[in-house]
C-alpha cells in the first residue's frame, strides 16, 4: 500500500508481482504512508480528515471529520495514523491531536498542542506521527512548557510534560526503546538528540546536534547505538 502526493491516490499492489490490485482517490494529496491494522488501510491527506478503507477491495468504510483546519505550507494531516486495539490517534499540520474510535472514526477526545501544552512547531508545522505506549500518547509539541508530553491514552488527560527539555519542534517522530535496563523515549529537534524516562519524562541523557533547514528524520535505535540524520547537507 503506498499514497501518492502527486495524484491524490491510495493505491494497493500484489506484493509478489507488483500488479496493481486496486486504487482509491482521496480529497487531497496523501503524504505519509498509511496504516496497515487487520483488514483496513488508514490514512490522512490534505484534505484534513482520516480515512479507513477495506484493504481487500479499496472500498470506503468510513472518513473522519477534519483533524484540524486545513490550509498553510500543506493543507491538511501528514502524520501516519497510530492505532492500538479500538483506537486510533492523527495530529493535523497546526497541532490538533485526535483520537478516534478504529471501527468508525468517532471522536473520542481532542488535545491542542498549542493551545493546551504551548507547543512551537517549525515552519512546515506539525507533522510527526503520535507514539501509544504502555497506556500513554506521546508527541512533541515544542516549546517553553516542555517539548514532549505524555497523555492518557483513553481520556487525553496530561500525565507529564518534560519541564527540562524545552526544544522547539521539527518533525521527526518519537520512539520508544530499552536500554540498561530502563525504558525511554529517544526524540530528535533540531538542536538535540534526547532520550527521555518515559515515567516522568526526565531528561536521562542529551546530546548537542544540530540539524539544518528540516530535521524529519525518525531517529533509529541499534545494540545501543542511535543513529540520526537530517537533510539539507547533513
Amino acid at each position: 500500500f503506498y499514497g501518492s502526493s502527486a495524484d491524490d491516490s491510495l493505491r494497493c499492489l500484489d506484493a509478489t508481482t507488483g500488479k496493481e490490485q486496486w486504487s482509491f482517490i482521496a480529497g487531497g494529496p496523501i503524504r505519509l504512508a498509511p496504516t496497515v491494522m487487520q483488514n483496513t488501510v488508514l490514512f490522512g491527506c490534505d484534505d484534513g480528515a482520516v480515512y479507513c478503507l477495506d484493504a481487500k477491495s479499496g472500498k470506503i468504510l468510513w472518513t473522519s471529520k477534519a483533524v484540524g483546519k486545513t490550509g498553510g505550507n500543506y493543507k491538511g494531516t501528514r502524520c501516519t495514523p497510530t492505532v492500538e486495539g479500538d483506537l486510533l490517534y492523527a495530529l493535523g499540520q497546526f497541532g490538533d491531536l485526535v483520537c478516534l474510535e478504529a471501527s468508525n472514526g468517532a471522536e473520542v477526545w481532542r488535545r491542542s498542542l498549542t493551545k493546551d501544552f504551548g507547543g512551537r512547531s517549525g515552519g512546515w508545522n506539525y507533522t510527526e506521527s503520535p507514539l501509544v505506549d504502555n497506556g500513554k500518547v506521546i508527541v512533541t509539541p515544542g516549546g517553553r512548557k516542555g517539548a514532549v508530553v505524555a497523555l492518557n491514552k483513553k481520556t487525553g488527560e496530561l500525565i507529564w510534560q518534560s519541564k527540562d527539555f524545552t526544544d522547539g519542534a521539527q518533525y521527526s517522530s518519537l520512539i520508544a526503546r530499552e536500554y540498561g535496563g530502563e525504558r525511554q523515549y529517544i526524540q530528535l529537534t533540531g538542536d538535540h538528540v534526547v532520550g527521555l524516562a518515559v515515567k516522568s519524562g526526565k531528561v536521562l541523557w542529551k546530546v548537542a546536534r544540530r540539524g539544518r533547514t528540516a530535521t524529519v528524520s525518525t531517529p533509529i535505535f541499534h545494540k545501543g547505538h542511535v543513529f540520526v540524520s537530517s537533510s539539507y547537507g547533513v
